[in-house]
């Protein structure tokens, strides 16, 4: 009886003791002149003694690349933050060291539970490790020392994060400026780099960061103010106004689609020669600085009629060509036959946009420029055309649209020609300046 109670004790003591005595790793990073690390490895020096089976492996970062990179990759797979510093044992990860009495308390406790349990080695978890989520790349970039000066200056600043091969690129975008930072897919920091942002007023819109403006919006902007064009709106309101004596909304629509459509394809042919020009010739300076030359001056000119209209020089239809507009016109409206009326509306948009061109010539000189600037595939070139002069037929459209249905009760009175003079003579003048001074911001993505 006496040797079946001492055999069971042998039996219940040797597991424990197999337990009390597991074999494990254990990680320890630290770097050279570090408080804490050097406080975290007197503690374990002192503790390492109850862990018979504690393989205990420190690494240094400061001086090895290897080690260094062992260290990123430990980090990068436990996802915590890249500081020494910090130990792993089994699943878990200490970062930092406080006390004995805070963080000493938590690494005895991993101790202790890989002493009795059966624990991973670490390094089987960085191996087996896949890559990073493009969130944790982003955490990782904050650590690069140009991304914390701009978050320091600009708490709340955007980022976006472009997916490439095996690597993912974090760009910081803030008002002044902004940061890219390569990460590859183990959490290391490949590169990074600042761009500058020059930020400018443009007046009535305030200030303007170019790196955030696209063609498209561009198009739109600048295709819109010219279709307020105050030399063609004249012509198409006083043929509509003719037409009222006639009344017939079916003429008057006729008349003045057709109008706008004619308007908007020689204008569609005259920026191509612009665009062909400008390809020709290349990127040559003094060509930039002839078109802003000519646009700053159109600009000053539209701006000063906003408050001496017509006075001085004034970028209107001439007075000598305005007779033989209105013949034109009057003769255009006893056609009775409606070919003759199509084929007569049609060529009065060609001969009013041949006299308009001294109105309109600064918007397309300059957008086609800004095209070119930006080398774009030629296709596109042309898209960009198509869609700027949609967008400039669309004010004379929603004209013609009012003369019909409410035949020619509201109509564009001085002051709100003086109103668009100023406001597409502002954005002329500050294209034109940016032509000259600064063209690298009108190249935009």
């Amino acid at each position: 009886m006496k040797k079946m109670i001492v055999l069971i004790l042998i039996f219940l003591v040797i597991p424990l003791t197999n337990a009390e005595n597991a074999q494990f790793k254990v990680y320890f990073f630290v770097s050279e002149g570090c408080p804490h690390c050097a406080t975290e490895k007197e503690f374990i020096d002192e503790i390492k003694g109850n862990y018979p089976g504690m393989e205990l492996l420190i690494y240094d970062v400061t001086n090895s690349k290897e080690e260094f990179d062992l260290f990123i990759d430990f980090c990068v797979a436990y996802n915590v933050v890249q500081m020494t510093p910090v130990i792993f044992i089994g699943n878990d990860a200490v970062s930092g060291f406080d006390s004995r009495e805070t963080t000493g308390v938590q690494i005895r406790e991993k101790l202790d539970y890989c002493s009795t349990h059966k624990c991973i080695d670490p390094m089987e978890k960085v191996e087996g490790f896949e890559g990073i989520p493009k969130e944790q790349a982003v955490e990782i970039s904050k650590v690069d020392f140009l991304v914390q000066s701009l978050l320091e200056d600009y708490p709340n600043a955007t980022f976006e994060v472009d997916i490439g091969e095996n690597i993912y690129t974090v760009k910081w975008v803030a008002k002044d400026r902004t940061v890219y930072v390569d990460v590859d897919l183990k959490g290391r920091i490949l590169a990074s780099r600042e761009e500058k942002t020059e930020v400018m007023t443009v007046p009535f819109f305030g200030e303007i960061d170019p790196s955030q403006i696209n063609l498209p919006l561009l198009t739109v902007v600048i295709g819109g103010l010219d279709g307020f064009n105050p030399c063609a709106i004249w012509v198409l309101c006083f043929l509509l106004t003719l037409l009222l004596y006639v009344r017939s909304r079916t003429r008057m629509l006729i008349v003045g689609l057709l109008f706008v459509f004619t308007s908007g394809f020689v204008y569609f042919l005259f920026m191509t020669a612009w665009l062909n020009l400008f390809l020709l010739i290349g990127y040559v300076d003094i060509v930039r600085i002839i078109i802003g030359i000519v646009a700053v001056t159109a600009g000053v000119v539209n701006m000063k009629d906003f408050f001496f209209f017509k006075k001085g020089v004034s970028l209107t239809i001439p007075e000598s060509q305005k007779p033989g507009l209105v013949r034109r016109m009057r003769n255009l409206i006893r056609e009775e036959s409606m070919i003759a009326l199509i084929v007569g509306t049609i060529a009065l948009a060609f001969f009013a946009n041949l006299v308009e061109l001294l109105c309109s010539a600064g918007f397309p000189a300059i957008y086609t420029r800004i095209l070119t600037l930006n080398a774009l595939p030629s296709l596109q070139y042309y898209m960009y055309l198509v869609a700027y002069n949609i967008v400039y037929v669309i004010p004379l459209f929603v004209i013609v649209m009012i003369f019909v249905f409410t035949m020619g009760r509201r109509k564009v009175s001085e002051k709100q020609g003086r109103i668009l003079k100023l406001i597409s003579g502002s954005l002329m003048l500050a294209l034109g300046l940016l032509l000259i001074l600064a063209p690298e911001l009108l190249i935009v993505g």
